[in-house]
């Protein structure tokens, strides 16, 4: 095998690699920020302190 092919593979499952990674992690901050969001809206319902929010 010639060089380029070993790069070019390699090139390959790092991006493969990469994007499984990424959508990973898409994932969770999308479950993180609907988490968020429940808490965010039946917290105050439940008696539970609301979500402070760093700008207000």
């Amino acid at each position: 095998m010639s060089f380029a092919i070993i790069v070019g593979v390699l090139a390959v499952v790092c991006l493969l690699l990469f994007f499984k990674i990424m959508s990973f992690l898409l994932k969770l901050t999308v479950i993180a920020v609907a988490l968020a969001a429940v808490y965010w809206f039946l917290a105050p319902t439940m008696g539970m302190p609301p979500l402070a929010l760093p700008w207000a």
